[in-house]
């Protein structure tokens, strides 16, 4: 579960890495990504500057302590994240770790393919005709007379570096 004990969780996994060559991976920035419903929380998790933390038992007082990663994450909200998921059970509670890639590896990279830099604009092609004439593009369906456009931003992404990533279910299982 996103949270301080989730989060301490995942950077020892995220810590505890090491490059093919047996060596720890330098991390230096995080990424936190989260889908829309966790971004508060998120937020006060990684932007606290204090903590209190309570004992289970009674034997040791309450202690107010500065997190040790204060100004190390960079929050990030995914709004696709609820549409592209793939389960409806972890939908919106799934949260990622990432490497700053700008100072480590990248996990992961998204780019636009070749040829589709730039949104482009979409028309379904009519099939309304005369009778013994071409299609009219200009009456568009037969049935409803309606034309359809969409613009779309068309991208690739590949699998880089995955040892500088950490994934949750936000289960907490």
């Amino acid at each position: 579960v996103l949270g301080i004990p989730g989060l301490k969780d995942a950077l020892r996994v995220l810590y505890n890495q090491k490059d093919s060559g047996g060596d720890p991976i330098i991390i230096t920035g995080i990424i936190l990504v989260v889908p829309p419903l966790l971004s508060t929380d998120a937020d006060e998790v990684v932007k606290a500057q204090q903590l209190e933390i309570v004992p289970a038992t009674s034997a040791v007082g309450t202690r107010i302590v500065t997190p040790p990663w204060v100004n190390r994450f960079k929050p990030v909200t995914n709004w696709y994240h609820p549409i592209v998921a793939s389960s409806d059970s972890n939908r919106n509670t799934t949260w990622f770790l990432f490497a700053n890639p700008d100072e480590s590896r990248p996990a992961v990279e998204v780019t636009f393919l070749i040829g589709y830099e730039n949104p482009s604009l979409w028309e379904k092609a009519g099939n309304t005709r005369r009778f013994g004439g071409a299609v009219d593009e200009l009456m568009g369906d037969f049935d409803t007379g309606e034309k359809q456009m969409k613009i779309m931003h068309i991208i690739g992404g590949t699998l880089i570096d995955p040892k500088t990533a950490v994934v949750s279910n936000g289960s907490g299982s």
